[in-house]
């Protein structure tokens, strides 16, 4: 029986490695740093924001 407990362990550690692994991978591949053409295009230069 310990030996299941251990087993279960294991495997909710290994998924829950996996999981952080692909919501890293994810975040930086949606959140990369502009270039500054993109972001003057983005922005506008001096834009008055209400």
């Amino acid at each position: 029986m310990a030996g299941q407990l251990i087993g279960q362990l294991v495997l909710w550690l290994i998924l829950a490695v996996i999981v952080v692994f692909i919501l890293y991978w994810v975040m930086h591949w949606l959140y990369r740093r502009s270039t500054k053409e993109v972001a003057f295009v983005r922005t506008g230069f001096r834009e008055r924001r209400s």
